[in-house]
């Protein structure tokens, strides 16, 4: 065999390996066509890892909101305060700080100093850490510690001391809301407060209120045998990716108990004017506008106390009984107002709600 014959056979073994430009343009074609196909797939399987995460956090709050009340015979407060009356301003703890016991987190509850407020030191420490049941992976407001993306059920909004009188039932801006139709808010003591009370509705209206703390502890409470309305038909804890830790507010975090940062509201808009009187209210704006489920996405941390969420269409919420459920966002009015209020069944007058079936 000559050297030239040699050298051709080595050139046509050399073409026959290589590939052609067309045959790269193909191989490429089909590696971009499966990674089309295997990204998305993988994208999806990490958003439903996350979710199902979610849910698994929420259904151990539920589960410790049930021992908490096994043990105490009464859901924990939202959060406790000092008592104004007695010169006591101080913010003292979050519900979440009650749950820590049935969260696996025994060591920080008797860590935890009860008679300090949540920015004591020892407190403060303990509150900036991050714990992973109290964060939803979708949180993308999360800090990394402090965090929290759930809050409990408020009701139609919180209590406040006004023009003296204490006690006062407000909705989410802060101003009065006459619950019994009656023409007047916030009576002071030496005026009938109306029957039913603004504040007898405003706690059939609620599940979680907040309380004085450790002077004048109050008596406003419900326990599981309270919620006349069913567990099966009451919102406990749901979704709020716009409370926990705020960079603009460094001294904010799980253990703080302000109303905006602990608890979800109804919209104050279901009565016209604030009050409401026959022919004014109309439980379908319970779930529109600014107050609607998922409207707080754009705004800023610690100033939307409603329900809000990444997981497209809606949020997760636990109800009494230990189910957790998906609540779309176009949920309807009625049915939104009808499953935060525990004894809804009970209203009478221009606030009488229909009844309605569980999720």
């Amino acid at each position: 065999m000559t050297f030239a014959s040699v050298e051709s056979r080595r050139e046509r073994h050399s073409r026959r390996a290589g590939l052609t430009l067309l045959e790269l343009l193909v191989v490429l074609s089909v590696i971009g066509l499966l990674l089309a196909l295997v990204l998305p797939a993988i994208g999806q399987a990490r958003a439903a890892a996350r979710r199902t995460a979610c849910q698994n956090n929420l259904r151990q709050l539920g589960l410790a909101m049930q021992m908490s009340a096994d043990t105490h015979r009464r859901y924990p407060a939202s959060g406790n305060w000092g008592d104004h009356e007695r010169g006591d301003i101080d913010p003292y703890r979050s519900w979440v700080v009650d749950l820590l016991p049935w969260l696996d987190q025994a060591t920080l509850y008797e860590k935890w100093n009860l008679r300090e407020s949540c920015v004591a030191t020892v407190n403060f420490e303990i509150g900036q850490r991050r714990l992973e049941v109290l964060v939803c992976r979708d949180d993308d407001s999360a800090q990394g510690g402090g965090d929290l993306s759930y809050v409990v059920n408020g009701g139609w909004g919180y209590t406040v001391a006004w023009n003296g009188v204490a006690d006062c039932p407000v909705g989410i801006d802060g101003l009065p809301i006459d619950l019994n139709g009656d023409g007047q808010t916030c009576p002071p003591p030496n005026q009938p407060p109306g029957q039913p009370s603004d504040r007898q509705i405003y706690f059939q209206t609620g599940l979680m209120f907040a309380q004085n703390w450790p002077v004048k502890p109050n008596t406003r409470h419900h326990s599981p045998a309270s919620v006349t309305d069913g567990l099966t038909q009451t919102i406990q804890v749901i979704e709020n990716i716009r409370t926990g830790s705020d960079p603009r507010a460094p001294s904010r975090n799980w253990s703080t108990p302000f109303a905006e940062l602990t608890s979800m509201f109804l919209a104050p808009t279901i009565c016209q004017e604030w009050s409401c009187i026959e022919g004014q209210v109309d439980y379908a704006r319970a779930n529109l506008g600014e107050y609607a489920i998922n409207a707080g996405l754009n705004q800023e941390e610690g100033r939307a106390p409603f329900p809000s969420s990444r997981h497209p269409g809606g949020v997760f919420a636990v109800f009494c009984d230990g189910r957790v459920v998906f609540l779309s966002e176009k949920l309807e009015g009625r049915v939104y107002a009808a499953l935060v209020s525990p004894q809804g069944g009970q209203l009478r007058g221009p606030l009488r709600e229909a009844t309605v079936d569980p999720p």
